[in-house]
């Protein structure tokens, strides 16, 4: 009898039974870790922005240009001071005053016509009890001119009515220009 031939198989081919296919392999990170992860990411980033902020500024300053001023000549004042031991050379003391009018105080347009109205009058205030009342020792010194503002700031808001609650018609007194020269 001839040999029972059996169903050629070909070789290599997995036998009727399918082969199992591999499992999807898990994920390192669950959704939970993911989202958490997402949010120190965010905080992290946060902190390094407020950290890296310089101190004491606001988030938005306004520019310097957007702020409107307006400002009042008062002129030049000297005063000739006392010639020092050796008495060969007399000094003399020469500032220029110029005042910033406070633009949250009112409408510019409307305070400079008031102010100017009264330069004669705060022109004589400045003269007659600040440069001149001074001795002449203080007039000599560095920092003159902090002590200098000062004054006329209080002394020129008093005068002008500007002394409501935290408010003053003038914000600020420049000095240009400001000298003591030396003559003989």
């Amino acid at each position: 009898m001839p040999p029972a031939v059996s169903p050629r198989v070909p070789v290599g081919d997995p036998p009727s039974a399918e082969a199992p296919v591999p499992a999807a392999p898990r994920p390192l990170l669950g959704r939970r870790a993911l989202v958490g992860l997402a949010v120190l990411l965010a905080a992290v980033g946060v902190a390094v922005f407020l950290v890296s902020r310089p101190p004491g500024k606001a988030a938005a300053p306004r520019p310097v240009l957007e702020q409107g001023y307006d400002e009042v000549d008062l002129g030049v004042f000297s005063r000739a001071l006392p010639a020092d031991v050796g008495g060969l050379l007399r000094e003399e003391f020469v500032v220029r005053v110029i005042l910033i009018l406070n633009p949250d105080y009112g409408d510019p347009v409307r305070i400079r016509p008031l102010v100017e109205r009264r330069r004669n009058l705060l022109r004589h205030l400045v003269n007659v009890k600040v440069i001149h009342d001074r001795p002449a020792a203080e007039l000599r010194r560095e920092r003159v001119f902090e002590d200098l503002e000062k004054d006329i700031l209080h002394l020129l808001n008093g005068a002008l009515g500007g002394l409501r609650e935290g408010e003053f018609v003038i914000q600020k007194v420049l000095f240009p220009e400001a000298t003591v020269s030396l003559r003989r």
